[in-house]
C-alpha cells in the first residue's frame, strides 16, 4: 500500500466483519459467503487476538464462537460490553448445547445465536439484516 495514498472515505469502505472462531474449516464457507456480499472479512482463531483486534480495529459486526481455548467467547462478550469496547452487532455461533448459554449470551447483548452446525445462509442473512445491506 502506498503510504502517500489518501484514506478511503468512510462511505466508500466495505463493512468489516470479524470472525473469532477456533474451527477454521467451519468458518471457510461463511467467510466465502460474506466476501460475496462485498464485506471485508477478518478472522482469528484465538480469543486473545480477537479481543486485541476488537480494541484496535473499527468493526461493523462481530461473529463470535463461545467455546474457544484461552479467552472464551463468553469472556470476550462480557468484556466488550461491560467495558464499552464494542457496541456493534454480535452474532454468537457455538457448539455448546443448552438454552442457559443462549440466554446468557443474549443477556450480554448478543444480537443472534446460532448452534453449530449452523446453516450458512441463515447466518449470512442475519449479517445482512443487522448491517442493513
Amino acid at each position: 500500500m502506498d503510504s502517500n495514498a489518501a484514506p478511503i472515505p468512510k462511505d466508500q469502505q466495505r463493512p468489516r466483519v470479524l470472525i473469532v472462531d477456533d474451527h477454521r474449516s467451519q468458518v471457510e464457507g461463511i467467510e466465502f459467503a460474506l466476501r460475496r456480499l462485498n464485506l471485508d472479512v477478518l478472522f482469528t482463531d484465538d480469543g486473545n487476538k480477537g479481543l486485541a483486534i476488537i480494541k484496535t480495529t473499527p468493526l461493523d459486526i462481530l461473529i463470535l464462537d463461545l467455546g474457544m481455548p484461552g479467552r472464551s467467547g463468553f469472556i470476550i462478550l462480557e468484556q466488550i460490553r461491560c467495558e464499552d469496547i464494542y457496541n456493534g452487532p454480535v452474532i454468537v455461533v457455538t457448539g455448546i448445547d443448552g438454552y442457559r448459554h443462549q440466554n446468557y449470551a443474549m443477556t450480554l447483548g448478543a444480537d443472534a445465536f446460532f448452534r453449530k452446525p449452523y446453516v450458512i445462509e441463515e447466518v449470512v442473512a442475519k449479517v445482512a439484516e443487522l448491517l442493513k445491506i
